[in-house]
C-alpha cells in the first residue's frame, strides 16, 4: 500500500497540466496528496495557441479545433495543496507570465504556493541552468509541503513561499 499523502505529482510543460488535472482528480476523490510541482507549463491550450499561431486565436476557431483545453488556469484557482512553481525566465516556448499568472491564481486556494524563477531557464533545460539552487529550492519545497500538509485543507491558505 502506497499512503497518497506522500506523493509529489510533478510534471513539465504538457505534463504540468496532467499534473494539475491529477492533482484536482484526488482532491474530488478524497485523496490527499502531498503536494504538486510543475515546471514551465501554461495556462491553458487556447492560451498557447494565441502565442504559439496567433491566426488562430479566434475563439470561434478555437472552440472548433481543440478538444481537450488543458485549462490548469482555473484548476489552479481551486486545487488545495501545496504547489511549487519552477519557471525558466527564458523559456523559448511557454511565456514566463504563463508560470507566474497561475501562481497568482494558486495563492487564493493553495495552503502552501512557491514560485521559482530560474534566470537563463529555457524550456526543456531549466533544471540544468537552474544548478544547485533549483535543487535546493525542490528540497525545501519538499519539506515544508510536508509540512503544511500536517494541517487540514479547510480552504484557506495558511502560508505562501517565495
Amino acid at each position: 500500500n502506497v499512503d497518497p499523502s506522500q506523493i509529489f505529482i510533478y510534471g513539465q510543460s504538457l505534463g504540468g497540466a496532467a499534473a494539475f488535472h491529477i492533482a484536482e482528480y484526488a482532491q474530488k476523490n478524497d485523496i490527499h496528496l502531498a503536494g504538486l510541482i510543475v515546471e514551465n507549463t501554461f495556462l491553458s491550450i487556447p492560451r498557447m495557441v494565441d502565442v504559439i499561431f496567433p491566426f488562430l486565436s479566434s475563439p470561434f476557431l478555437k472552440e472548433l479545433l481543440l478538444r481537450n483545453k488543458w485549462d490548469s488556469e482555473t484548476i489552479a484557482t481551486k486545487v488545495k495543496v501545496p504547489i511549487l512553481y519552477i519557471v525558466g525566465e527564458k523559456d523559448e516556448i511557454v511565456p514566463t507570465s504563463h508560470g507566474k499568472e497561475l501562481y497568482e491564481r494558486s495563492l487564493k486556494s493553495s495552503i502552501y504556493t512557491m514560485l521559482h524563477l530560474v534566470k537563463g531557464g529555457t524550456h526543456n533545460e531549466t533544471w540544468m541552468q537552474g544548478g544547485s539552487k533549483y535543487w535546493d529550492t525542490m528540497k525545501m519545497f519538499l519539506s515544508q509541503a510536508l509540512a503544511c500538509r500536517s494541517r487540514p485543507l479547510d480552504g484557506s491558505p495558511k502560508e505562501k513561499g517565495e
